[in-house]
């Protein structure tokens, strides 16, 4: 009940930064994916340890290749495939550099990734990260159908596929 009023009260009275810190970790901690997801993007930033400009285009990134589906379990999948990939010996090891490797990203290379993001493809990054979503050696993903590596599973519009052994 706390909780509710706090979240309820926050747009209506000054809070100082201690407060709404506390809303904050509150509403990420206990509260409902629909709370979760409203978070500023700062706060979501620093729960992934990325820096805003980091996680916006990251968010971006999920939003294009999602072709702006709402399907959150699908943003997820892109999101856990990322990650991967930066945790993969095979790609490099930051999210700015898998999403802006040359031939990787149609999104990126082709600007596509310059648009808005959703709440929920900023959240999917989020969910993608406090769980073990995929297995680690989902590596690739794309609309047109399998074309390398193993079928892994078709999310939203998109195939995805595994390489190599899981790490």
């Amino acid at each position: 009940m706390i909780l509710s009023l706090m979240i309820s009260a926050t747009p209506m009275m000054e809070m100082d930064e201690y407060d709404q810190a506390t809303a904050y970790y509150y509403i990420y901690t206990y509260g409902c994916d629909d709370q979760r997801m409203d978070l500023p993007i700062e706060y979501l930033a620093n729960q992934a340890s990325m820096d805003v400009t980091e996680f916006e285009l990251f968010a971006r990134v999920i939003e294009a290749e999602s072709d702006r589906s709402d399907n959150l379990e699908a943003k997820v999948m892109i999101a856990a495939c990322i990650l991967n990939r930066v945790n993969s010996s095979y790609f490099p090891d930051t999210v700015t550099s898998v999403l802006t490797q040359p031939d990787q990203f149609t999104t990126v290379s082709d600007g596509w990734c310059s648009t808005n993001y959703t709440n929920r493809s900023a959240y999917a990054i989020i969910l993608a990260m406090e769980q073990d979503y995929i297995p680690t050696n989902v590596l690739f993903f794309n609309c047109i159908g399998y074309n390398y590596g193993t079928p892994y599973g078709v999310y939203g519009d998109n195939y995805f596929m595994t390489y190599g052994e899981e790490i």
